[in-house]
């Protein structure tokens, strides 16, 4: 019962209003707190993705992306539960701002992006790999060689070269 009623307090406190002044506050600083990140990812991490699903001024898009990423630097797995969102859309810059989120437990969810029903998903969720996981990265590519999309198969071709390793050879 506590749980839950600290739960209901922290989202009732973060309104709209309030994130709207957090977001660019946070996201201005290189190196936001982590704590302020920790708040957002553990109770309002979905009303800033569908903020970032709607947003259309470009500048706000980059606050939005740019406090994800720092929430997702603590926390991946919130950030990594949404990539199942049917948008492709938003899902592609839920599998970028993982990619930039240096943790190595986003490689799963990147994995599971690869195999998205949308070719610019599978696309951003190839290239995402080799920022994280290179050998995770190699084998993408290689499934990526045999997708039906001929830009994902001319990229796959691309990363390749960065790839060592005798599968990759062969």
């Amino acid at each position: 019962d506590r749980k839950e009623t600290v739960r209901r307090e922290m989202e009732a406190a973060l309104r709209p209003e309030i994130l709207d002044a957090l977001i660019p506050a946070v996201a201005a600083h290189p190196d936001p707190p982590p704590a302020a990140a920790s708040l957002v990812t553990l109770f309002a991490l979905d009303q800033v993705v569908e903020h970032l699903a709607a947003e259309e001024d470009m500048g706000k898009r980059k606050q939005l992306v740019a406090f994800l990423t720092a929430a997702a630097r603590v926390r991946p797995g919130p950030v990594i539960r949404r990539l199942s969102d049917p948008r492709w859309h938003l899902v592609r810059n839920l599998v970028d701002i993982l990619s930039h989120s240096g943790r190595v437990e986003a490689v799963a969810g990147l994995r599971e992006a690869c195999r998205h029903a949308d070719h610019r998903v599978r696309r951003e969720a190839v290239r995402a790999l080799f920022l994280l996981e290179r050998d995770e990265a190699a084998a993408a590519t290689l499934r990526a060689l045999k997708d039906p999309e001929a830009a994902l198969r001319l990229q796959a071709l691309s990363l390749l070269r960065h790839c060592p390793g005798s599968a990759v050879d062969t």
